[in-house]
């Protein structure tokens, strides 16, 4: 299997720290706010202490034990979120316990009775009883004082560890150090039954793609979220399974050459025609909208033979669309013209009122579009832009279409003669076959491109248009440039790739 192909079975990754989600959030642009999640239960442990605080006028310690990736440090460093009018500051690592009381002080210049001082990085402390008996001393001095009216949290993941300093708390000042549960919190993180929304919201919020892309559907990740003790767990168990499903259509497809498959809408009107695409596409690169078409073939009354079969392999959707890189592009009534007037045969040209045009035109014209753009620059992302369709063109446009007919092979070899042109003026030469069958496969792609790199790109275009007539030469017909026939289109070509390649 070629390195290109390979890249068709990214294996998913999930921050399982806080530090990786908030580094991958900057480098993506994501809003750290759509990811986290608050969790109630500590949200109300912590709330109910600072009331303590203020009605008690005394500042409070509190262990919060949680396993290794069950989000204390999410949770601490997210809490202003949540916490309307509350400070949040770390104690650094680095500083001796029997220093933090007077770092609270020199740095507590105006209590507003709402503050939270958290120790970080400290989750696995060796401390002896000593130690921390002398530590709740300082704080029983502090937390008498108005700069003391504060809450001492300290994230722990050792159990022992945080016995012992709930028993040295209670042991130095009692109720005037922790509250009557000795200064210990059991935080479990949210709730199991939230980790596959928030597993899922991270991804689309990161990557912009759900977690079915990768394989992960609801019927695979509840188990895995069931057997799961923390979130973290959650994220290695989803990750291993992504790359045990890789795993498995790597050996699947290991003698076969995965395609690009695109679908090419031609139509007579630009602005229909890109309204069209923007629904049935994400994104900028004209992916296929995966939640849209999932979204599709679960709706229940839907039972046409393509979609049956579709549905066979609703658990994997997806994770298909995705790897055999489904997009759907737009091709406007200038370059559908400029390919047939330029290489099509005399009997589509001749209904035409223009009926020549120098290829070096179609090359260029055909160069423009998004889809040539994106076979040159893989990583090309356009901007969409309607720009309206003259009368003149959306009628020559429908001339072609209806004296096509049924039959579009002719529209086919005359757009692969142009496309073969346009990738030239970029001196790329490429194979391009138009109604022929494919190497190693049964099936007869419209327009088959193979890149000297080695990629194939499947071109499936359908001739469509918003039906209008023209005035004394043609009447008024079905339109067939709407969202349910491109999309019954798509799914129809692509099942046939995914039975071609026994998906």
């Amino acid at each position: 299997m070629t390195e290109q192909q390979e890249q068709r079975f990214a294996t998913l990754k999930l921050p399982k720290r806080y530090e990786a989600l908030e580094r991958e959030a900057t480098q993506s642009d994501a809003d750290l706010g759509r990811i986290v999640q608050r969790v109630d239960t500590a949200a109300s442990r912590v709330e109910t202490l600072l009331r303590q605080v203020r009605d008690g006028g005394l500042g409070r310690f509190e262990v919060f034990l949680g396993p290794s990736g069950s989000g204390k440090t999410t949770f601490f460093k997210t809490l202003t979120r949540f916490f309307s009018g509350t400070e949040v500051h770390e104690i650094p690592n680095g500083m001796p316990l029997e220093d933090i009381a007077n770092h609270i002080r020199t740095h507590n210049y105006k209590n507003n009775g709402r503050q939270l001082w958290v120790l970080a990085d400290r989750d696995n402390p060796t401390l002896r009883p000593e130690e921390a008996f002398r530590f709740f001393e300082t704080l029983r001095v502090l937390f008498r004082e108005d700069a003391g009216k504060v809450v001492i949290c300290w994230p722990i993941t050792d159990v022992p560890q945080a016995e012992l300093l709930s028993k040295q708390a209670w042991e130095v000042g009692r109720d005037s150090v922790v509250d009557l549960n000795k200064g210990l919190y059991r935080f479990t993180g949210p709730s199991k039954s939230d980790f596959l929304d928030i597993a899922d919201l991270t991804v689309r919020t990161l990557i912009g793609q759900s977690l079915e892309v990768f394989g992960i559907s609801k019927e695979i990740a509840e188990p895995l979220a069931a057997q799961s003790e923390t979130i973290s767990e959650f994220y290695s168990r989803l990750e291993a399974k992504s790359a045990e499903i890789n795993g498995l259509y790597r050996d699947l497809l290991k003698e076969r050459r995965i395609p690009n498959i695109w679908i090419l809408v031609a139509g007579d009107d630009s602005k229909d025609l890109n309204l069209t695409i923007a629904n049935l596409t994400q994104g900028t690169q004209n992916y296929v909208d995966i939640d849209q078409i999932i979204s599709y073939l679960d709706h229940p009354e839907l039972d046409a033979a393509y979609l049956k079969e579709w549905k066979k392999r609703r658990s994997q959707v997806a994770f298909i669309l995705r790897m055999l890189d489904v997009r759907v592009f737009e091709l406007s009534p200038n370059a559908s013209l400029s390919a047939v007037r330029a290489f099509g045969d005399d009997d589509l040209r001749k209904t035409l009122k223009l009926q020549k045009a120098s290829e070096a035109v179609a090359a260029e014209t055909l160069r423009k579009t998004s889809f040539i753009q994106a076979i040159i620059d893989p990583s090309y992302s356009r901007t969409p832009y309607s720009k309206a369709t003259d009368q003149q063109a959306s009628h020559e446009y429908r001339r072609i279409q209806v004296r096509a007919g049924s039959d579009d092979k002719r529209l086919n070899k005359a757009l692969a003669a142009a496309i073969r042109a346009a990738l030239s003026q970029d001196g790329v030469a490429v194979e391009i076959k138009a109604e022929k069958q494919a190497t190693d496969s049964n099936l007869k792609p419209d327009i088959h491109v193979t890149m000297p790199s080695g990629r194939i790109y499947c071109l499936e275009p359908t001739w469509r248009s918003t039906g209008k007539g023209i005035d004394g030469e043609l009447a008024d017909r079905q339109n067939t440039l709407t969202v349910g026939h491109i999309r019954k289109y798509l799914l129809e070509k692509v099942l046939g790739y995914v039975n071609d390649l026994n998906l």
